[in-house]
């Protein structure tokens, strides 16, 4: 029993510092200023809950995502920028949002963000300053990166530009 006590203390202290993002709560993962966003949400739900038709929309990858940004949301945050998949071979034929690119105003003001709302340890990469690999409540896990002043937040799901397909 000695033995195995110092085993299950060092497990018990990795599971209290993993961070699992319940997607259903966007508040847990997304600036609470973006209203109506959260990751999987349909393209024709997100229209009924932002006017799109006061959004900057790029449609010249159409084939492949639709894009929306919308301009200065809060005083922290210059822009997002918010992804949706298109119907590519049956997979995601609900159009769903798979990335949102947050500009902040600073990146004093992303930082404050990504510190305060992504606990578990991140990683330096080629890709970005700071950057998590985090599980979800869904069939998804989502990668999060910041550098500089922008945040980028994307689902790994299948069908997208993130998929592991």
């Amino acid at each position: 029993m000695k033995k195995i006590l110092p085993f299950l203390l060092i497990c018990l202290t990795l599971l209290t510092k993993a961070q699992i993002v319940s997607i259903d709560e966007p508040n847990t993962y997304i600036p609470s200023e973006l209203t109506g966003a959260k990751l999987g949400i349909g393209i024709a739900e997100f229209q009924t809950l932002n006017d799109t038709a006061k959004m900057a929309r790029n449609s010249q990858n159409g084939y492949s995502y639709i894009q929306f940004k919308q301009s200065k949301p809060s005083a922290n945050i210059l822009s997002a920028t918010y992804k949706f998949d298109t119907p590519q071979r049956g997979v995601n034929t609900n159009r769903p949002m798979y990335e949102i690119g947050i500009e902040f105003v600073d990146a004093d003001a992303a930082e404050k963000f990504v510190t305060s709302t992504f606990t578990s340890q991140y990683r330096i990469s080629a890709a970005a300053e700071k950057e998590w690999f985090l599980s979800t409540s869904k069939d998804y896990w989502i990668l999060i990166r910041k550098t500089g002043n922008m945040v980028t937040i994307a689902a790994m799901m299948n069908g997208t530009e993130w998929g592991f397909e």
